[in-house]
């Protein structure tokens, strides 16, 4: 079952885009900003920002939290 954060970031919905993506370029901008060795993401859901950062910083050691285990499957 999809939860709505996957959904979130797997519509194609050009409304959804129009806000998720400036977030995700502030959001990367800020941890790029702080030039992080390690980073934890606590409440890591389905791992999409984890993702990101990756993707962003690739040299950063990234870890993820979460509760739920279904998400962690999921993702």
């Amino acid at each position: 079952m999809r939860s709505t954060n996957q959904e979130k970031y797997e519509s194609s919905n050009p409304l959804r885009k129009a806000f998720l993506i400036p977030f995700q370029r502030r959001f990367i901008a800020a941890v790029k900003e702080l030039q992080p060795a390690e980073l934890l993401e606590a409440g890591a859901g389905e791992g999409f920002l984890l993702d990101l950062i990756s993707r962003s910083l690739p040299e950063t050691r990234l870890a993820g939290l979460e509760l739920e285990e279904n998400r962690v499957r999921e993702g």
